[in-house]
């Protein structure tokens, strides 16, 4: 776009380089005017960018990089180098609160600007001042005083010919463009309008249109930002052709003032827009910086990181009232649905918890790069990992290499020199696989046997898996990107194992490996790698239930005698841990089966039904490190008789089996996978609920719930409140699974607007609206009790499937805020009474909580420490979340998974509240 559609003064920025005999030249290349691209009225400058850092810049590598950016302009911060970037910011605009994870030097050129952190702390920084931002929380306001010198300054016309004459212009209302004439919408005064450039569409108008429109007012300039928080000492001279470290003052921000000719309240809403549009950039893509030659692999952020940020800094009205006119129908037209202000689709579909599109350069292989790592990242005491058992079974050096031949054969040749310098050493790799074991053991539905582990027998397929599998549980980013990339070579592998020899498909190690790949695919966070799992899943299911392994039969006594001699117990001990691994892995995959079903919106693979297999021995028993301690504790625990008939489907059948359970049966991964169980049931329900049409099906589907409401009563007083101190991860499903009852969780994400509003209004219509008010108001309950629950467990416990249940109850809360204020259910009191409002997260009060469930007394809203936040108050509640992951990560590090929630909360957050005047009510 030309220096005069823009009407801003030229800007240059000069670009210098060596010619052929060393010198110090001016490039060519590019012209030296300063490129522009408009965004809703506000103008920016791309002055320069780096894509990786220490910067390449033997034959013009960087420049080449650069030019490409300014056909597709980078987003707010480049995680593997830098961005120069000149924003005009209108006058008394001010921006959205935000933050970027950078170090960022702002100078201000002309005029004035107010700096306020969100502490409330706020500075005037004047002509000259420089703000150092270190990934502070922060918002930027043009308070440049009115006078006629900025005015000149900006403008592209001579000063004879414009020199205060437009302050004494009053604007006229121009004609709409062609566009917004033909749809009968208002149009802009400034032309091109916002509605045709935020649609990319030509703004054609009558050229009178604009013969006494006010000259667009250009005041702001920013510069952002330097991400690189890193120098070096290397040294330019006689060394041109080196990569060239950029230092952190080589980054700027750049603040211009003029004078205002607009109404205070126009220029706001200009900048707003302004920022909106920024902010709206497209962040690098997944695995984008991934194609740079020289990345360093320990850099800070990821990809994931700049999505959260992005959704952050985009906290700004989801629509204007331009689009919002567009949508409304005509006045004969029948309302569908009341506004519920959902999520726009773009927001969502830009979410980690959308659905996948794969890119072209989307493969098994894209991860190949991060195989490599940092000399002083390969320690196991150069970063933090879970404190490891003591283990005298420990990887060799010959097994370490065997398993990087495994690597080097998978891998393409172009990362085959880097990663045969820097592939992770045996200690290293010794240490995430107990790392894993750590993790493993203290999970209720462990299924890998450690002690009967020989790490130097195993395949090296198990190797690099149970390092992944420990890797991404690492508080180091570049740690987690190894174990990401080691599990493609792994899933690569195991895949072909079981072609080349069909027999390992009933061999229980090979399963095991297996399984685990999906394990760490589902939780990943990553959209590319749930669904690889996701579609993966069949097969472990068919190899378990084709070799009888939901049967009773397969599953004989192995018992050790008292008369037993050393040579006999080894050998029954490693026969009855096979067969209980066995047993334990189908119980987990059925758990998962239930797990992936909920959060994919799936019809689960396995019924309870089929699952006949008796129930595993107990923990103490799996626990044991040898075989004689093994005999011993058998001896002592288990009577004459001790087969165990109680099975998954005879307690579904009937729930009262759980008082029944043997003592030298698992007793608590029985209680998680019949909760599972249940879990389905409720699923089953809850799709033949929203699929009856005649009334018939409509009322067996109640008679149904209402058997259902009293099985979770049940299994609530049989194993939720036993359990509730030793398995705190119990409430927190039972919670979740009991909010499925009255709110299905495979319609909130529809509702909430992920796949448009046509469907969003069609789920409210057929079913949203036909629920009770006393089931809505019991969902949010239970909602409200998952965050209770989440705040009391240990740091580090909200990962996998307990954060998916933290996700839905967030979710199920945005929801229900909306459903209650279309109802006009719940009206938000003024008052800071606390008589006259429900916690949500509060105990278990009988009689307040029968008061507000059936009755509907008390505005519902959630406790903080010192105040409470209304339900309706969506952006706020969205931020109880974000602070609760805040909060689990701060100690234990964001895996990709916490950050693809804390992304999702962000985006919830986006569209302000519902109603409520004050987000948070002091107590």
């Amino acid at each position: 776009m030309s220096t005069n559609q823009l009407q801003l003064p030229p800007q240059n920025r000069y670009i210098t380089t060596h010619n052929a005999s060393g010198k110090a030249v001016f490039s060519n290349r590019l012209p030296e005017t300063m490129p522009k691209q408009l965004f809703n009225g506000v103008p920016f400058g791309l002055a320069y960018t780096s894509s990786e850092y220490p910067a390449q810049i033997s034959a013009d590598a960087d420049l080449a990089k650069y030019e490409a950016k300014l056909s597709k302009p980078p987003g707010l911060v480049i995680s593997t180098g830098t961005v120069c970037r000149i924003v005009d910011f209108a006058p008394h605009a001010e921006s959205p609160m935000h933050r970027t994870v950078s170090l960022d030097y702002g100078v201000v050129l002309e005029g004035e600007v107010e700096l306020s952190l969100d502490s409330g702390k706020r500075r005037i920084l004047k002509r000259g001042d420089v703000a150092i931002q270190r990934a502070t929380n922060h918002a930027w306001k043009n308070v440049t005083p009115d006078s006629g010198r900025h005015n000149q300054g900006h403008s592209s016309e001579t000063n004879d010919d414009k020199a205060g004459g437009c302050s004494g212009v009053i604007a006229r209302a121009s004609q709409a463009c062609k566009r917004c004439a033909a749809s009968k919408l208002k149009c802009d005064d400034d032309k091109p309008c916002r509605r045709c450039v935020r649609r990319n569409q030509i703004c054609q108008w009558s050229p009178r249109d604009d013969t006494f429109a006010t000259p667009q007012s250009h005041v702001i300039t920013i510069e952002h930002e330097s991400h690189s928080m890193k120098q070096t000492g290397e040294d330019l001279l006689g060394n041109a052709g080196a990569r060239v470290p950029f230092h952190d003052s080589e980054v700027a921000y750049i603040l211009e003032g003029e004078r205002a000719n607009s109404p205070e309240t126009e220029s706001f809403c200009r900048g707003w827009e302004g920022f909106s549009a920024f902010n709206a950039f497209p962040l690098m893509g997944p695995g984008q910086w991934s194609s740079h030659d020289n990345v360093s692999i320990d850099f800070g952020l990821t990809d994931q990181d700049l999505e959260l940020l992005d959704s952050l800094n985009r906290l700004v009205p989801a629509r204007q009232a331009q689009d919002y006119l567009e949508q409304l129908p005509p006045h004969d037209a029948p309302t569908k649905m009341k506004s519920t202000r959902q999520i726009s689709k773009a927001d969502l579909q830009d979410s980690p918890l959308s659905h996948w599109t794969p890119r072209k350069e989307d493969n098994a292989h894209m991860d190949q790069q991060y195989l490599s790592l940092p000399q002083h990242l390969d320690n196991p005491q150069s970063h933090d990992v879970l404190k490891s058992r003591d283990r005298t079974n420990t990887l060799s050096t010959e097994r370490r290499d065997v398993a990087f031949a495994l690597v080097v054969e998978v891998c393409q040749w172009k990362n085959l020199d880097r990663i045969m310098q820097c592939f992770p050493s045996t200690r290293l790799l010794d240490s995430l696989m107990g790392n894993f074991f750590v993790q493993h053991i203290s999970e209720t539905d462990a299924w890998i046997h450690e002690p009967t582990m020989d790490l130097n027998q195993e395949r090296p397929e198990m190797i690099l898996t149970l390092a992944a599998a420990g890797a991404v549980l690492s508080k180091v980013e570049a740690i987690q990107r190894l174990g990401y990339a080691m599990l493609e070579v792994a899933r690569l592998k195991v895949n072909s194992m079981f072609e080349d020899d069909n027999t390992l498909t009933r061999e229980l190690k090979q399963q095991q490996m297996y399984t685990l790949t999906l394990q760490i695919g589902l939780w990943s966070g990553d959209k590319r790698r749930v669904e690889i799992a996701e579609s993966c899943f069949q097969p472990i299911v068919t190899m378990l239930r084709r070799a009888s392994r939901f049967k009773h039969e397969v599953y004989p006594i192995i018992a050790p005698s008292a008369t037993d001699d050393d040579s006999t117990v080894n050998r029954k001990w490693r026969a009855w841990v096979e067969q209980e691994s066995f047993k334990r892995l189908a119980h987990y995959v059925f758990i998962h089966d239930a797990q992936a079903s909920s959060l994919r919106s799936t019809t689960p693979l396995i019924s309870h039904i089929e699952f006949d297999l008796p129930l595993p021995f107990s923990r103490k028993l799996w626990d044991a490190k040898t075989a004689a301690e093994w005999k011993v504790i058998y001896i002592q625990e288990i009577p004459q008789s001790p087969s165990i008939s109680v099975s998954l489907s005879t307690i579904l059948q009937d729930i009262t089996t759980l008082s029944s359970i043997p003592r030298h049966a698992d007793f608590q991964l029985a209680a998680v996978a019949t909760i599972h169980g249940i879990s389905n049931m409720i699923s089953d329900h809850n799709r033949i609920l929203r699929g009856s049409a005649r009334q018939w099906s409509i009322v067996v589907a109640n008679l149904w719930q209402q058997e259902l409401i009293q099985l979770l009563e049940q299994f609530r007083l049989l194993a939720v409140e036993p359990l509730k101190d030793s398995l705190p991860a119990m409430s927190i499903i039972y919670q979740t699974v009991s909010l499925s009852l009255y709110l299905p969780l495979d319609i909130l994400e529809t509702f909430s607007g992920r796949d448009g509003e046509e469907r969003s209004s069609a789920i409210y219509q057929s079913f949203i609206q036909h629920i009770s008010p006393t089931h809505l108001r019991k969902a949010s309950w239970h909602a409200g009790q998952v965050l209770r629950i989440a705040r009391s467990m240990p740091s580090g416990s909200l990962v996998a499937s307990r954060a998916a249940c933290v996700y839905f109850s967030a979710l199920a809360l945005w929801s229900l805020a909306t459903v209650f204020s279309l109802n006009g259910m719940t009206p938000v009191t003024e008052s800071r009474d606390t008589d006259e409002v429900f916690f949500l997260d509060g105990g278990d009060d009988g009689d307040i909580l029968r008061r507000f469930v059936a009755l509907g007394q008390g505005s519902p809203v959630l406790s903080s420490v010192g105040h409470y936040v209304h339900l309706q108050s969506r952006a706020a509640v969205m931020r109880l979340f974000q602070e609760l992951f805040s909060s689990e990560h701060g100690l234990y590090g964001i895996n990709q998974q916490g950050r693809a929630l804390s992304h999702a909360f962000a985006i919830l957050g986006l569209n302000g509240d519902v109603g409520a005047k004050d987000e948070y009510i002091q107590y």
